[in-house]
């Protein structure tokens, strides 16, 4: 929990100071702990490779332990790494496994969340009617638990809507989501996740002018530098906005700087994948995705809010 306040206030030294010292003790379980820390760390930092082996030696310190919690925990983050490559069956095999966890824990604060990720996995994978049907299930759960889970819901059923091509209902589903009170914290993790979504509801409309306004909120609204998963996604996302206006180099750069961010491309997104067809086509592109990815994670961050904020003025 320390290192986490410290991640998510941008103190990365302390990150390490408090992760360091959990390493060195005595007791198995912070050990573990310590390296789960390790790999959100390394994930944070734009190193998912890294991030992914220690969340696996997470794991199987958990599971020596026998501790089923953490070890669902973990199976669980390590559902995201597979989701990344595209692999949408291993992800949700994974993710199966924790929920059943959960199930036996009787954990509904962590079977919600486990059940959202499912069915975002399948429509990732274009599962429409499967991954409708887990949201949904998590949705009435949601409702008698938490407001915030009914949120996350309702954003995983306007991108069921949205891919199912009934944009106003996607629209319907996010004004619902925004109306639903939380607190400021809950706020600053959620609001990024709604604009992005909304950002990708106007592209499918062709209405593009919008789109870096909302995606500069989704950059600034949440933490920032100190977030770059979701700082690589508003990347990609305005890679997207960028092929539509014409601007196919220009894309081929924001597909760069999320490699700068994250360390990698999502290639589990069906939306960049299509927009990496589309720039496949040409060999002039090349170039700038490869200097957009050579950029450090500062300045990759630098450039997306200067491009987005010059577009929205």
């Amino acid at each position: 929990m320390e290192a986490g306040a410290w991640l998510i206030t941008g103190e990365f030294d302390e990150v390490q100071r408090v992760i360091d010292r959990a390493a060195e003790h005595p007791d198995p379980w912070v050990r573990a702990s310590a390296l789960f820390g390790r790999a959100f760390s390394a994930e944070y930092d734009g190193d998912p490779g890294t991030a992914e082996q220690h969340m696996r030696t997470a794991a199987d310190a958990f599971r020596e332990l026998g501790d089923r919690w953490g070890l669902a925990q973990t199976v669980s983050s390590l559902a995201g790494f597979r989701s990344l490559r595209g692999d949408h069956a291993g992800a949700v095999d994974v993710l199966t496994e924790s929920l059943e966890s959960f199930r036996q824990l009787r954990s509904e604060a962590d079977l919600v969340p486990t059940l959202l990720r499912i069915g975002a996995e399948r429509l990732r994978a274009g599962d429409l009617d499967g991954g409708h049907a887990d949201l949904e299930q998590a949705r009435s759960i949601a409702d008698r638990t938490r407001p915030w889970f009914t949120i996350w819901a309702l954003n995983g059923l306007a991108e069921h809507a949205r891919l199912s091509g009934r944009l106003d209902a996607a629209e319907n589903f996010l004004d619902d989501a925004d109306r639903i009170p939380v607190d400021e914290h809950e706020n600053s993790v959620i609001q990024p996740v709604l604009l992005l979504q909304r950002a990708r509801v106007l592209l499918d409309r062709g209405r593009t002018a919008d789109v870096p306004v909302l995606l500069a909120k989704a950059l600034e609204g949440g933490f920032g530098i100190r977030d770059v998963p979701t700082a690589a996604v508003v990347a990609e996302c305005a890679a997207r906005w960028r092929l539509r206006t014409d601007d196919p180099r220009g894309a081929a750069r924001l597909h760069g700087l999320a490699v700068a961010l994250r360390g990698v491309l999502d290639e589990g997104d069906p939306d960049v994948r299509r927009v990496r067809a589309a720039l496949r086509k040409s060999d002039d592109h090349a170039a700038a995705f490869d200097t957009g990815a050579a950029q450090d994670r500062s300045a990759a961050f630098a450039e997306l809010r200067s491009t987005l904020n010059s577009s929205s003025a």
